[in-house]
């Protein structure tokens, strides 16, 4: 069974069939399509597929998507989890946050949790996470989660910055609520 996180403000569960319509809304709304997907359109089928592959993730390696909500019935705000890396064996910390809940803090304290349970419950020893060179709030929160930047990535024609996560690194997250600070510059 595909475990529930819990955080001082959110509800992270499984990504599933029934989150396809708003997930998909989600990853096609043009702010957040700008960085997940290089502003192109997701088609529903794409979503499908992802939600497909992380249900098999979830029951294969005890990892994958969650939604992130603020209540277990809310609506869905985003997704954080791990997803796996193009065609590599590396996993990559991938989170999502709607615009509406942008300089919450919300997006670091997601990312907090689903690192601590793939070092703490999964006990893997590194994650990776690339963003887009002009996303800086996504650059502040891989700072803040103690990313080591390393050599960039290419996906297709473009390449974009890497970072590693280690759980050694991860131990200074924070668990709960970020301060004022990283709230104003959180996404």
């Amino acid at each position: 069974m595909p475990p529930t996180i819990h955080t001082a403000r959110l509800v992270l569960t499984p990504i599933e069939e029934p989150d396809l319509a708003s997930l998909h809304a989600h990853w096609n709304d043009p702010q957040v399509a700008r960085w997940l997907w290089d502003a192109n359109p997701v088609p529903l089928q794409t979503v499908a597929n992802l939600i497909a592959r992380s249900a098999k993730t979830f029951q294969t390696d005890a990892w994958g998507l969650w939604a992130l909500r603020p209540t277990h019935q809310a609506p869905l705000i985003g997704v954080c989890g791990l997803t796996p890396f193009e065609s590599t064996p590396r996993i990559e910390l991938l989170y999502s946050l709607a615009p509406t809940h942008w300089s919450q803090g919300l997006a670091t304290e997601a990312a907090a949790a689903v690192l601590a349970y793939a070092f703490d419950t999964l006990a893997l020893p590194e994650l990776i996470a690339t963003t887009d060179d002009a996303n800086h709030p996504s650059l502040r929160l891989l700072t803040r989660l103690n990313a080591t930047p390393t050599t960039r990535i290419r996906v297709g024609s473009h390449t974009y910055p890497c970072f590693l996560i280690h759980p050694q690194d991860a131990g200074l997250l924070p668990t709960g609520p970020c301060s004022s600070m990283d709230r104003a510059t959180d996404f």
